[in-house]
């Protein structure tokens, strides 16, 4: 089974019920232990799917409490039936950017406010060129909604819209 019905299962079976899903399930800190347990266990027997074949007691043993406390944020059946929202979205941005990673060790080594200053410059430039691009098509709007779209973020627009738009 996935790891989202794992936990879910591993939930269901220390509360010995299924959970109300009008109310984000509670667990005390022995029902974490034990739920923790036999989501170890599913993982290592290879009952739970986990990428790359069963994990190590050891490896599966670091690897379940955030993936308790992250399907128990996420999944509906455990969270009040509420949709879930990240807290700090994008805060991941350039966390596989090497270039990114090194400015900020330079930023981290330095005390001089005008280095410190053009360093940040740097890191705000490359945080900004890898933010994702998003265009409007003006094909996809309506006529009288076109005009709102701010010329930096309007795709390619065909001669034929063009025209249409300049003879209004």
């Amino acid at each position: 089974m996935n790891q989202r019905n794992g936990v879910y299962a591993a939930i269901c079976a220390v509360l010995g019920t299924i959970p109300s899903q009008s109310q984000p399930v509670e667990l005390t800190p022995s029902q974490k232990k034990e739920a923790i347990d036999r989501i170890v266990y599913g993982l290592c027997t290879g009952e739970i799917e986990y990428k790359g074949g069963p994990p190590t007691p050891e490896v599966a043993a670091k690897y379940v409490p955030g993936l308790l406390n992250n399907w128990m944020r996420k999944d509906k059946r455990l969270n009040g039936n509420t949709d879930y929202v990240a807290k700090n979205p994008g805060s991941r941005t350039g966390a596989g950017d090497e270039q990114l990673k090194n400015l900020k060790a330079l930023l981290a080594i330095h005390k001089d406010p005008e280095i410190r200053k053009q360093v940040q410059a740097a890191i705000d430039q490359r945080t900004e060129e890898m933010k994702p691009k998003f265009a409007i098509d003006l094909n996809n709007l309506p006529e009288h909604l076109r005009q709102f779209a701010p010329a930096n973020l309007v795709k390619a627009v065909p001669p034929t819209i063009r025209r249409a738009e300049q003879e209004q």
